[in-house]
């Protein structure tokens, strides 16, 4: 790597950035263009013993001030040594600038020296900060003094491509607010969140600043869902990301409280659940791949010990060496929960959903799997809530990853419903929506 340095910027300039130039050949190995005033870089480099090895210099005879305006590096400052380091840059004669020099003006160089990559509005500084979770970047931590909403993302997802790519972290984005609640904040923050929102990056809402030691971001229990289909794209990656995140009880809305929900993530290799509770998250393997509302899950998990007889074949026509008559097909399931409490729900589903099987194609599949949904719906009128009401299934869904195909019936029209996910304009930035399909449809034969 060949890293470009103004020798001329920042305090104790030329002796500090020289020293710490050939400490850098040293550690690294890499090789080191200096820009300034060559003769009094030798000078200083001679008088306190310091190698020029694998260092080259370049000369630039002026130096540009920190009470310099920014722009003079364009014009009256514009043979100084950071002008020409950035001249060095874009002619592609290094792999990178380095200056502890006048930032505004390094800021204005670089738009219109270097220039900007193409679609970039602005250019934004990111140090990396220590935390206890490692390095995390602040991006916009001064460049700017005023940003449009736009800018916040660009700047999110700039940030987010440098973490992933250059530290190789799993990266979240947080938008710094007075708040962690969507409605804090002025205009600037509310529009900046709504975009950040629907970017497709990690984000994981407005940050607030608890003690260093707990270092984790939260989600909201409504926004789980899309986020982590939007950030995710297995069950090993939304594993890794809950396992940063806790998940908090900000409503939908005001009116609305917070749903007591708990999740099922899966793909092909497998599938998982998470629960909040009052001792924290939990993420459990679900190897029965179904989960109900109640109970907790370990609990679900432990009732199916006592169906473990439970079979699709028919039973021995034997009672302890007494011959019996079978009367019925399917008795090796006899016993197999058809109630409507969410624990029998799960035994019921998890039986069905272990032995049902069909033909090697979508429409089967699908179909299939509708009828497992089927075994375990709640019918209008059969559970009745305090207020008069009855819990009913609303709607089923199934979603083919691969292709990006979601199916849905709802509870008043029971044909299959099909959404083409990669139809619509997935790089818009507009949310695309689609008519419920919630009328019975009926297929007339005359």
């Amino acid at each position: 790597m060949k890293v470009i340095v103004d020798a001329f910027g920042g305090d104790n300039a030329p002796l500090e950035v020289i020293r710490g130039a050939a400490q850098a050949v040293e550690a690294y190995g890499h090789d080191i263009v200096l820009t300034g005033d060559e003769a009094q870089i030798r000078k200083v480099a001679a008088d306190n013993g310091i190698s020029l090895h694998k260092m080259d210099i370049i000369h630039a005879p002026d130096v540009i001030g920190m009470d310099d305006e920014p722009r003079s590096i364009l014009k009256e400052h514009k043979e100084c040594s950071m002008a020409e380091g950035l001249r060095q840059l874009a002619a592609g004669n290094g792999d990178a600038f380095v200056t502890a020099g006048s930032t505004g003006a390094m800021i204005m160089g670089s738009t219109f020296i270097v220039k900007r990559i193409k679609g970039v509005s602005r250019a934004a500084l990111a140090p990396l900060m220590p935390s206890n979770k490692g390095p995390f970047m602040l991006i916009d931590s001064g460049a700017n003094v005023d940003c449009r909403p736009e800018m916040l993302l660009q700047f999110a997802k700039m940030g987010s491509l440098y973490m992933q790519s250059v530290m190789g972290r799993d990266v979240s984005v947080g938008l710094i607010n007075i708040g962690v609640e969507d409605c804090k904040g002025g205009a600037l923050q509310h529009e900046a969140f709504a975009l950040l929102k629907d970017s497709g990056l990690n984000f994981v809402g407005n940050a607030v600043y608890p003690p260093v030691t707990q270092g984790v971001a939260s989600v909201a229990q409504y926004a789980l869902i899309p986020w982590l289909l939007g950030t995710c794209a297995n069950v090993a990656e939304a594993r890794s990301a809950l396992a940063r995140v806790v998940i908090d009880g900000t409503p939908f809305a005001p009116e609305l409280p917070c749903a007591q929900l708990h999740w099922l993530v899966a793909d092909r290799s497998g599938c998982i659940v998470v629960e909040s509770t009052a001792d924290g998250l939990h993420v459990y393997d679900d190897p029965a791949g179904v989960l109900t509302n109640n109970p907790p899950f370990p609990q679900q998990l432990a009732a199916l010990r006592s169906y473990t007889r439970l079979s699709p074949s028919q039973p021995p026509a034997d009672f302890c060496g007494v011959p019996v008559t079978l009367d019925s097909r399917g008795m090796g399931a006899l016993g197999l929960p058809g109630d409507l409490s969410s624990p029998s729900r799960f035994v019921r589903a998890a039986f069905v959903r272990a032995n049902a099987s069909a033909a090697q194609t979508e429409d089967a599949s699908v179909s299939q799997f509708f009828h497992i949904l089927t075994s375990v719906e709640q019918q209008r009128g059969c559970c009745e809530l305090d207020d008069g009401q009855y819990e009913i299934t609303l709607y089923s869904s199934c979603c083919n990853a691969d292709r990006g195909i979601y199916y849905y019936t709802t509870y008043d029209n029971r044909q299959i419903t099909g959404v083409k996910l990669h139809a619509a304009d997935l790089d818009s930035a507009q949310l695309t929506a689609y008519p419920l399909a919630d009328t019975q449809q009926i297929r007339w034969e005359n």
